[in-house]
C-alpha cells in the first residue's frame, strides 16, 4: 500500500523544480526515509516535507524518521511549507555565489 503525501507536498515538490531543483519522490519507500530527494547546484539533500498548516505536534518526526535524521544529520532538512522550500533555496543560490 502507498504511503500518503503531506497536503502540501506537490506545493513544495514544484516550488523546487521551478527554482532550478531536480526532485524525486521518494515518500513511499519507508522506514524514516524522508519524502524527497533534491538536487540542485550540485548537491544532494533529503527532504522530509512536513505539513506547515497543522500544529507542531502534528509535524513533529515519526520515530523511524527521528532514527534516520540522527544517522544523516545534516543531509536532512524540514521544509513545512512552499515558503520554507524558497527560503531554503534562496540560501543555497546566495551559498553557492558566495563560493
Amino acid at each position: 500500500m502507498p504511503k500518503r503525501t503531506d497536503e502540501n507536498q506537490r506545493e513544495i515538490v514544484d516550488t523546487f523544480r521551478k527554482c532550478g531543483g531536480v526532485v524525486f519522490c521518494t515518500h513511499d519507500v519507508g522506514k524514516g526515509f524522508p519524502d524527497l530527494v533534491l538536487s540542485f547546484k550540485g548537491r544532494l539533500w533529503l527532504i522530509e516535507v512536513k505539513n506547515g498548516s497543522k500544529p507542531p505536534s502534528a509535524q513533529k518526526l515519526t520515530v523511524s524518521e527521528k532514527k534516520f535524521f540522527d544517522q544523516f544529520g545534516e543531509h536532512v532538512k524540514i521544509i513545512n511549507s512552499v515558503s520554507a522550500a524558497l527560503d531554503f533555496m534562496k540560501k543555497e543560490l546566495l551559498r553557492n555565489v558566495s563560493q
